[in-house]
């Protein structure tokens, strides 16, 4: 795919991802062209994109360390004040499956169609105002790196809280937003009761054993 080919049109988050997947090749693709399509979408729709792999198994993708890296570069951008995504030279050039890709693209797109019926722009315009985007960038920073913590399902509660803000972003809608940070807080507290319960089964584990 050139990245520099394709333009995805001010639509919503649904038919733009929709649009993105008519356009994908048969090869691979690289992370840097996927993020250049998006660069002049908006901040929103490149993370609930970054998100969607973290749902569907892709067989050999380490999802919750890439993309969960580059969430958390996206978050420390923000928090230094810019609003674009700049992607260091390896991580861009990390290829994909194209087919594969697509596949999780257009599966998406059923669940955002229910999730858009719900948001409204103008909620809560504080949450959307730039004066909030440093908070954001501190949350998106908190969840890629939860993201990268290798604890089984434990990819799920901090993606969906990346997406809930992904999508108040996108629609401006304050309440979206809202519901991510919410998400945030309880994705890190499952992370630390998961840590907790694994040390305790890995101590009873080794006490049966008698290490």
């Amino acid at each position: 795919m050139d990245g520099s080919s394709i333009a995805v049109h001010p639509q919503s988050a649904s038919a733009r991802l929709a649009a993105l997947a008519a356009r994908l090749g048969e090869a691979r693709v690289s992370v840097g062209d996927v993020a250049a399509a998006l660069g002049d979408t908006g901040l929103g729709l490149s993370l609930v994109l970054l998100m969607l792999p973290v749902f569907i198994a892709i067989p050999g993708m380490p999802v919750g360390i890439i993309f969960g890296a580059v969430v958390a570069l996206l978050g420390l951008q923000l928090i230094s004040g810019r609003h674009g995504l700049s992607l260091p030279r390896r991580l861009s050039a990390h290829t994909l499956d194209a087919p594969q890709l697509r596949r999780v693209l257009l599966g998406s797109v059923p669940w955002l169609l229910r999730a858009e019926r719900w948001l409204h722009h103008g909620r809560l315009a504080a949450l959307t105002s730039g004066t909030s985007h440093r908070l954001i960038g501190l949350i998106l920073v908190t969840q890629g790196l939860a993201l990268a913590v290798p604890i089984p399902f434990g990819n799920h509660p901090p993606a969906l809280a990346v997406v809930a803000i992904g999508l108040g972003l996108m629609e401006r809608d304050g309440v979206a937003i809202a519901l991510g940070l919410m998400l945030s807080l309880l994705a890190l507290v499952w992370i630390g009761v998961s840590f907790v319960a694994s040390a305790e089964v890995l101590a009873w584990a080794a006490g049966l054993l008698g290490w």
